[in-house]
């Protein structure tokens, strides 16, 4: 699954980018949301798409804001997969060193 804003000039090639190289070693991207860094549609978006895919295996987020809540609603949801940013902000490098 991707999240990220789709039309925006380097989030898209972000996703764009992502989907080409997962797609490309055989990694099936089920679902995308075009959410920006707002914490609470992210994570109404991540728990309906847990909802419709309980077995996805990772998320790709195009910031570390949204890795960020999206990791949160994992957690809750008791998920341990691997989740993706592309800033390297210091909260989600700190999350990688655990």
């Amino acid at each position: 699954m991707s999240f990220g804003e789709i039309n925006h000039p380097v989030l898209g090639e972000r996703i764009k980018g992502a989907k080409i190289s997962l797609e490309a070693i055989g990694i099936k991207v089920v679902t995308e949301t075009a959410k920006q860094n707002e914490p609470d549609q992210v994570k109404k978006a991540m728990k309906l798409i847990l909802k419709n895919h309980p077995d996805v295996k990772g998320a790709y987020t195009t910031t570390d804001i949204n890795a960020l809540n999206v990791i949160v609603i994992l957690e809750e949801q008791g998920y341990k997969i691997p989740v993706i940013g592309a800033d390297g902000i210091t909260e989600l490098i700190k999350l990688v060193e655990e």
